[in-house]
Protein backbone atom coordinates (compact mmCIF):
# COMPACT_ATOMS: atom_id res chain seq x y z
CA UNK A 1 0.00 0.00 0.00
CA UNK A 2 2.78 2.09 0.07
CA UNK A 3 2.62 5.02 -2.67
CA UNK A 4 -0.91 4.37 -2.50
CA UNK A 5 -1.97 8.13 -2.97
CA UNK A 6 -0.21 10.89 -4.60
CA UNK A 7 -1.19 14.52 -5.01
CA UNK A 8 -0.89 15.73 -8.66
CA UNK A 9 -2.42 19.11 -10.19
CA UNK A 10 -5.73 19.02 -11.16
CA UNK A 11 -7.62 20.82 -13.71
CA UNK A 12 -11.23 21.42 -15.31
CA UNK A 13 -14.27 23.34 -15.17
CA UNK A 14 -11.86 26.48 -15.25
CA UNK A 15 -9.86 26.12 -12.22
CA UNK A 16 -6.56 24.59 -12.12
CA UNK A 17 -5.30 23.21 -8.56
CA UNK A 18 -1.51 23.52 -8.20
CA UNK A 19 0.83 22.36 -5.43
CA UNK A 20 1.08 25.18 -3.73
CA UNK A 21 5.19 26.66 -4.25
CA UNK A 22 6.19 29.99 -3.28
CA UNK A 23 4.75 31.54 -6.58
CA UNK A 24 1.60 31.32 -4.74
CA UNK A 25 2.53 32.80 -1.26
CA UNK A 26 1.27 36.40 -2.40
CA UNK A 27 -2.02 35.21 -3.96
CA UNK A 28 -2.61 33.30 -1.11
CA UNK A 29 -2.33 35.94 1.40
CA UNK A 30 -4.73 37.85 -1.19
CA UNK A 31 -7.39 35.03 -1.38
CA UNK A 32 -8.06 35.94 2.52
CA UNK A 33 -9.46 38.05 5.08
CA UNK A 34 -10.33 38.57 8.63
CA UNK A 35 -13.37 36.17 8.52
CA UNK A 36 -11.05 33.47 6.63
CA UNK A 37 -9.67 31.62 9.16
CA UNK A 38 -12.68 31.84 11.62
CA UNK A 39 -13.33 28.14 12.39
CA UNK A 40 -9.85 26.60 11.26
CA UNK A 41 -7.62 25.72 14.55
CA UNK A 42 -4.51 26.95 13.51
CA UNK A 43 -4.11 30.24 11.01
CA UNK A 44 -1.31 32.37 9.86
CA UNK A 45 -0.03 34.73 12.55
CA UNK A 46 -0.75 37.91 10.35
CA UNK A 47 -1.34 38.62 6.49
CA UNK A 48 1.94 37.96 4.68
CA UNK A 49 3.61 35.65 2.73
CA UNK A 50 6.18 34.72 5.09
CA UNK A 51 3.47 34.18 7.48
CA UNK A 52 1.39 32.01 4.83
CA UNK A 53 4.60 30.29 4.51
CA UNK A 54 5.31 29.52 7.87
CA UNK A 55 1.62 28.81 8.61
CA UNK A 56 1.60 26.16 5.45
CA UNK A 57 4.77 24.65 6.18
CA UNK A 58 3.70 23.85 9.94
CA UNK A 59 0.62 21.38 8.44
CA UNK A 60 2.96 19.50 5.91
CA UNK A 61 3.03 16.46 7.94
CA UNK A 62 3.43 13.44 5.96
CA UNK A 63 0.64 13.01 3.61
CA UNK A 64 -0.20 16.22 3.15
CA UNK A 65 -0.64 18.26 0.32
CA UNK A 66 -1.79 21.84 -0.06
CA UNK A 67 -3.12 22.85 -3.42
CA UNK A 68 -3.96 26.38 -4.69
CA UNK A 69 -6.81 27.30 -6.11
CA UNK A 70 -6.11 29.02 -9.34
CA UNK A 71 -8.44 30.69 -12.16
CA UNK A 72 -7.39 28.92 -15.44
CA UNK A 73 -7.20 31.70 -17.54
CA UNK A 74 -5.96 34.50 -15.42
CA UNK A 75 -3.63 32.62 -13.24
CA UNK A 76 -5.36 34.48 -10.04
CA UNK A 77 -5.37 32.80 -6.91
CA UNK A 78 -9.08 32.01 -5.61
CA UNK A 79 -8.23 30.35 -2.74
CA UNK A 80 -7.18 26.78 -1.29
CA UNK A 81 -7.51 23.17 -0.45
CA UNK A 82 -5.80 20.23 0.80
CA UNK A 83 -5.60 16.38 1.17
CA UNK A 84 -4.49 15.40 4.66
CA UNK A 85 -4.71 12.42 6.88
CA UNK A 86 -3.86 9.90 4.30
CA UNK A 87 -3.75 6.53 5.64
CA UNK A 88 -3.30 4.09 2.94
CA UNK A 89 -4.11 0.99 4.88
CA UNK A 90 -7.52 1.56 5.13
CA UNK A 91 -7.63 3.66 1.85
CA UNK A 92 -8.92 6.60 3.40
CA UNK A 93 -7.88 10.58 3.47
CA UNK A 94 -9.47 13.58 4.34
CA UNK A 95 -9.75 16.84 1.80
CA UNK A 96 -10.12 20.08 4.15
CA UNK A 97 -8.74 23.33 4.94
CA UNK A 98 -10.68 25.08 2.25
CA UNK A 99 -10.65 28.44 1.88
CA UNK A 100 -11.67 31.06 -1.13
CA UNK A 101 -11.38 34.88 -1.56
CA UNK A 102 -14.70 36.47 -0.37
CA UNK A 103 -15.69 37.41 -4.12
CA UNK A 104 -15.33 33.40 -5.12
CA UNK A 105 -17.28 31.60 -2.36
CA UNK A 106 -20.74 30.59 -3.18
CA UNK A 107 -19.20 30.64 -7.13
CA UNK A 108 -18.47 27.45 -8.96
CA UNK A 109 -15.21 27.44 -7.48
CA UNK A 110 -15.83 25.06 -4.16
CA UNK A 111 -17.89 22.56 -6.00
CA UNK A 112 -15.09 21.99 -8.83
CA UNK A 113 -12.27 21.90 -6.34
CA UNK A 114 -14.26 19.41 -4.46
CA UNK A 115 -15.10 17.14 -7.51
CA UNK A 116 -11.46 17.51 -8.91
CA UNK A 117 -10.31 16.24 -5.73
CA UNK A 118 -12.67 13.48 -5.02
CA UNK A 119 -12.10 12.45 -8.59
CA UNK A 120 -8.46 12.07 -7.77
CA UNK A 121 -9.07 10.32 -4.67
CA UNK A 122 -12.17 8.02 -5.39
CA UNK A 123 -10.94 7.13 -9.26
CA UNK A 124 -7.19 7.32 -10.26
CA UNK A 125 -6.59 6.68 -6.01
CA UNK A 126 -9.24 4.03 -5.38
CA UNK A 127 -10.49 5.68 -2.13
CA UNK A 128 -13.24 3.51 -0.19
CA UNK A 129 -13.78 6.78 2.30
CA UNK A 130 -12.89 10.42 2.24
CA UNK A 131 -13.56 12.28 4.99
CA UNK A 132 -14.39 16.16 5.96
CA UNK A 133 -15.38 18.36 8.83
CA UNK A 134 -15.86 21.52 9.91
CA UNK A 135 -16.65 23.33 13.33
CA UNK A 136 -20.12 23.08 15.07
CA UNK A 137 -20.74 26.41 14.49
CA UNK A 138 -19.93 27.04 11.16
CA UNK A 139 -23.35 26.80 9.34
CA UNK A 140 -22.63 27.52 6.10
CA UNK A 141 -19.61 25.03 6.15
CA UNK A 142 -22.30 22.58 7.20
CA UNK A 143 -24.65 23.09 4.96
CA UNK A 144 -22.11 23.21 1.75
CA UNK A 145 -21.19 19.88 3.26
CA UNK A 146 -24.39 18.24 2.61
CA UNK A 147 -25.46 19.92 -0.39
CA UNK A 148 -21.96 18.14 -1.66
CA UNK A 149 -24.37 14.76 -0.57
CA UNK A 150 -21.71 14.23 1.94
CA UNK A 151 -23.15 11.79 5.27
CA UNK A 152 -22.65 13.60 8.56
CA UNK A 153 -21.51 11.23 11.03
CA UNK A 154 -21.57 12.39 14.30
CA UNK A 155 -19.64 15.17 16.66
CA UNK A 156 -16.34 14.60 18.23
CA UNK A 157 -16.97 17.35 21.78
CA UNK A 158 -14.03 19.41 22.71
CA UNK A 159 -11.96 18.36 19.92
CA UNK A 160 -9.59 21.03 19.67
CA UNK A 161 -8.45 24.21 21.28
CA UNK A 162 -8.94 27.23 18.64
CA UNK A 163 -6.69 30.42 18.71
CA UNK A 164 -9.26 32.29 20.86
CA UNK A 165 -9.30 29.99 23.44
CA UNK A 166 -12.73 28.33 22.72
CA UNK A 167 -12.81 24.23 22.53
CA UNK A 168 -14.41 23.21 19.15
CA UNK A 169 -16.91 20.89 18.63
CA UNK A 170 -15.67 19.28 15.32
CA UNK A 171 -18.62 17.69 12.91
CA UNK A 172 -17.67 14.79 10.90
CA UNK A 173 -18.89 13.94 7.58
CA UNK A 174 -17.94 11.58 4.84
CA UNK A 175 -18.27 10.03 1.55
CA UNK A 176 -17.69 6.46 1.11
CA UNK A 177 -16.87 4.82 -2.64
CA UNK A 178 -20.07 3.21 -2.89
CA UNK A 179 -21.72 6.96 -2.42
CA UNK A 180 -19.43 8.19 -5.06
CA UNK A 181 -21.38 8.24 -8.56
CA UNK A 182 -24.02 9.91 -7.00
CA UNK A 183 -22.39 12.34 -5.64
CA UNK A 184 -20.08 13.38 -8.76
CA UNK A 185 -23.53 13.47 -10.76
CA UNK A 186 -24.57 16.46 -8.15
CA UNK A 187 -21.47 17.87 -8.68
CA UNK A 188 -21.63 17.99 -11.73
CA UNK A 189 -25.23 19.22 -12.33
CA UNK A 190 -23.89 22.09 -10.04
CA UNK A 191 -21.26 22.66 -12.43
CA UNK A 192 -23.41 22.55 -15.66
Amino acid sequence: MEGWFRAVPLQGFGIRLELVEERHLEGLVASTDSETFRWFPSAPSRRSPDAMREHLTSRLEPGHSVYAVCCDRSGEVLGSSAFYDVVPRHRALEIGYTWFAEEHRGTHANPATKLLMLSHAFEACRAVRVQLKTDERNMASRAALAKLGATEEGRLRRHRLMPDGFWRTTVYFSILEEEWPEVRERLLARLQ
